[in-house]
């Protein structure tokens, strides 16, 4: 799934942290951090959770790029959404819109509205 995301999605921190240790290293960040701050030191100890998260060496370079910065790291949703909904309709061939909504979590009218082309539009202003 990581790789099918298109990097023009994501937030400018995202990409700037995709550009330094790639997308799976991102997304991994994302999945864990998603949401939160993360602050990264300027020296990372071998035991810090970024390096069991991304690995030595691209913890190291977060460190040497953003070292003693606190990042706020975004959900990165219209990414996701984005290669769900693309995952869903190459998977509607096969699976019946009950098997879709429990694998991908949602409901079955989700599931329809994705296959109807519905675009959920983030600008829109809340009613309640």
């Amino acid at each position: 799934m990581n790789q099918d995301i298109d990097q023009s999605l994501l937030p400018i921190v995202l990409q700037e942290i995709c550009g330094l240790i790639g997308i799976q290293a991102t997304m991994a960040i994302v999945q864990e951090y998603g949401g939160l701050r993360l602050y990264v030191p300027q020296e990372i100890s071998q035991d810090h959770p970024l390096m069991r998260l991304v690995g030595v060496c691209n913890a190291i370079a977060l460190a040497d790029e953003f070292g003693g910065l606190t990042l706020e790291i975004p959900r990165a949703e219209a990414a996701i959404r984005r290669v769900r909904d693309t995952e869903i309709r190459t998977m509607s061939a096969a699976l019946s819109h009950r098997e879709l909504a429990i694998r991908y979590k949602t409901t079955e009218r989700h599931i329809r509205r994705i296959l109807a082309g519905y675009i959920h539009n983030n600008n829109q202003l809340e009613l309640f």
